[in-house]
């Protein structure tokens, strides 16, 4: 039964009450934050295929759901021939999608610790203070959720064929190849707004704030502890990893755990949080 390997991603939510709606179609709305499917990756990780898998079972369901996707430079049209949309809609819309298909085919992630030069001005550099400590974020980070509208394309290339899964896109500049950065310097985590949807699915823990949705529709999802308790990582990237577990706890209300194992080992190394972790917490495994 669907319903027995997903019910631990949703418990908070009343079982009768949801599947109730899941069954009616009530476009019902969820955004997917996830880096393994939203961002171009050339040698994709174990969590795509998890989080693909469970992709599929809430689709199966008729659950609408809309993926969080990267935007970078050179990709999309200029912001200003969005301001009027007028009947180029749909050409626009079509385009887009387009190119996001031509950024998966094309682009790799370039992992860097450091901050875009553009993105800051000469004097917000020169005030260490500010950049530190103030919540701070792009002034330009455009996004806009994109229709995925099947048969919109002439052809799919095998390199973000996952795509094909999500009824839309939010595309938004520099979501996840940011992080590194704004972990490393102490920036605050990168807005996200749910304010289009029902649900939030974190496959893994991001660094972002969700915000204008109930808390206790964000769920987050923790595979692992393995930056924090393998000797071989370097501090940077531990660093990371405890920043993205903070924000992540921030945003969401429910906490799942792919393993009792992982539970055990989160509570021990994130012990303070796992104590005020008033979240909902569950084990589940997606064959």
């Amino acid at each position: 039964m669907f319903s027995d390997k997903i019910m631990p991603f949703l418990n908070k939510i009343d079982s009768k009450d949801f599947f109730k709606k899941m069954s009616n179609k009530n476009n019902i709305k969820l955004l997917y934050i996830s880096d393994s499917l939203g961002l171009s990756i050339k040698n994709h990780r174990g969590i795509s295929n998890y989080s693909l898998s469970l992709v599929k079972m809430i689709k199966s369901l008729g659950v609408e759901i809309t993926l969080l996707v990267e935007r970078i430079e050179g990709y999309g049209f200029p912001k200003e021939k969005y301001s009027d949309m007028g009947l180029f809609s749909k050409i626009i819309n079509s385009s887009d999608v387009s190119e996001i298909y031509r950024y998966f085919t094309n682009n790799t992630y370039d992992f860097s610790w450091d901050l875009r030069e553009l993105a800051f001005s000469s004097s917000i550099l020169d005030n260490e203070l500010y950049l530190n400590k103030s919540s701070f974020d792009y002034l330009d980070r455009r996004n806009r959720i994109i229709d995925n509208t099947e048969g919109s394309q002439d052809l799919y290339p095998d390199r973000g064929k996952h795509l094909k899964e999500f009824n839309s896109f939010l595309w938004m500049d520099y979501i996840y190849s940011d992080a590194p950065a704004f972990c490393k310097n102490n920036l605050s985590p990168i807005k996200v707004d749910a304010s289009n949807f029902d649900y939030v699915i974190m496959d893994a823990p991001h660094y972002v704030e969700v915000e204008n949705i109930d808390r206790n529709n964000v769920f987050s999802v923790i595979h692992d502890v393995i930056p924090i308790t393998d000797p071989t990582w370097s501090w940077d990237w531990r660093t990371m990893f405890a920043q993205k577990i903070k924000a992540s706890f921030l945003s969401s209300g429910n906490y799942i755990f792919v393993s009792q194992f992982t539970e055990r080992e989160f509570s021990f190394v994130f012990e303070d949080l796992h104590k005020k972790n008033n979240s909902n917490t569950e084990y589940t495994k997606i064959s």
